[in-house]
């Protein structure tokens, strides 16, 4: 929860999102430090884990692929 807001990583290029939730803040905020495009940076990408395992679980996950794709970040989607 510390990094949720108000910290800026201008060189992350990897994010990696393993916390679930479908929060629609967290969301965009999280996975948006390794978006931001610095010197020497063009863009992030985003790890995630698809829950398949629970259908609650997965609805999250739905809801924050769809968030991402929103977004038009570089997504990489790992189904467990």
């Amino acid at each position: 929860g510390v990094f949720n807001t108000g910290v800026d990583f201008p060189h992350l290029n990897i994010c990696v999102r393993a916390a679930g939730g479908a929060s629609a803040i967290h969301s965009i905020q999280t996975p948006g430090r390794a978006s931001r495009v610095s010197e020497g940076k063009t863009s992030g990408t985003l790890i995630d884990f698809y829950d398949a395992f629970d259908t609650a679980l997965e609805k999250q996950s739905k809801t924050r692929l769809a968030a991402y794709k929103k977004m038009g970040w570089n997504i990489i989607t790992h189904y467990k």
